[in-house]
């Protein structure tokens, strides 16, 4: 008995460590703000100070983003 719930357990942690869930509110703004951070990226890589600055700036509230969803917080990223 004791095996079987060793291995359900290891099953069930497994099982729900194989990927992330996200809403797709949550997934369109990560994908939309990933491509924008990559095209600044290339901005900055330029020499365009305004694009390091503002890819920083939108990548910080990405992550802030990114927890409130980890916390089932509701956020908006437009607010930031």
């Amino acid at each position: 008995m004791r095996k079987i719930i060793l291995l359900l357990t290891l099953i069930l942690l497994v099982s729900g460590c194989s990927e992330v869930q996200l809403s797709p509110r949550y997934q369109q703004v990560l994908e939309m703000s990933a491509i924008n951070v990559r095209a600044m990226l290339i901005d900055c890589r330029a020499g365009n100070q305004e694009s390091c600055e503002k890819g920083l700036e939108l990548s910080a509230n990405l992550l802030d983003y990114i927890v409130d969803a980890s916390y089932g917080r509701a956020s908006d990223a437009n607010d930031r």
